[in-house]
């Protein structure tokens, strides 16, 4: 399972971080949030434990990426409030797609081995804008985007490399493409924080990194025993 545990929640992507607490939306049947999957094969020969955690884990992963348009959407609104260049921007916006596109993959996967659609319940957004300056969005986006970001790639390209099922394969290698360019992005913004704000500003972005890194390096890992490393 993916490892964004430093923000108390399943992982893959930016966290969508309301006060100090990563928030998600809940679960119900639908199916307007499943992407095309090419086949079954292979499901039914699962075990029930099996099939059943490899659900609630790609079910988690749904659930974060779900999070994580709401949360490139809020940073687009924080872009343009600091008066930043169209490119990132322009980037903030492609990655709140990828986002959507995330979720469906995860979605369908989740319906996949659980055999029934699903989606996400109304998503609670009371609170999330910021009112914040820039030396507080560098830091945000350390720990959401140069860290979050960079780990949840790392993470889907491990999988990547572990896993059999063409369906999960396709997932697995857009995730961990789409997830090393918004870790990118978060690193152009924090260098262009830098540039226009100055000492102060590169000061919040060392502590968000030494303390980003110091909270994920002791994070646990949630464990599904019933799943196998294929």
């Amino acid at each position: 399972t993916c490892c964004y545990e430093f923000c108390q929640s399943g992982c893959c992507g930016r966290a969508f971080v309301v006060g100090d607490r990563a928030v998600v939306a809940r679960t119900q049947r639908r199916d307007d949030w499943l992407a095309a999957s090419a086949t079954t094969e292979g499901v039914g020969a699962l075990d029930e434990a099996t099939a059943s955690a490899l659900r609630r884990s790609w079910l988690r992963d749904a659930q974060m990426e779900h999070a994580s348009i709401a949360s490139f959407a809020r940073f687009t609104l924080e872009l343009l409030g600091l008066g930043a260049p169209p490119d990132l921007v322009e980037a903030s916006q492609r990655a709140s797609l990828d986002e959507i596109e995330h979720a469906r993959l995860c979605f369908a996967l989740a319906a996949r081995f659980g055999r029934a659609p699903v989606g996400p319940a109304p998503l609670a957004v009371d609170g999330a804008l910021r009112v914040v300056g820039l030396a507080a969005c560098v830091a945000a986006a350390v720990r959401e985007g140069c860290i979050g970001e960079s780990v949840a790639a790392l993470v889907a390209r491990e999988q990547l490399a572990q896993a059999s099922d063409p369906e999960v394969m396709r997932a697995l290698a857009r995730i961990a493409a789409d997830e090393e360019r918004h870790a990118t992005l978060a690193f152009r913004f924090v260098r262009w924080g830098i540039e226009a704000g100055g000492e102060a500003v590169r000061e919040a972005a060392r502590r968000a990194f030494d303390e980003g890194t110091r909270v994920a390096r002791g994070a646990k890992v949630l464990d599904e025993g019933a799943v196998d490393a294929g």
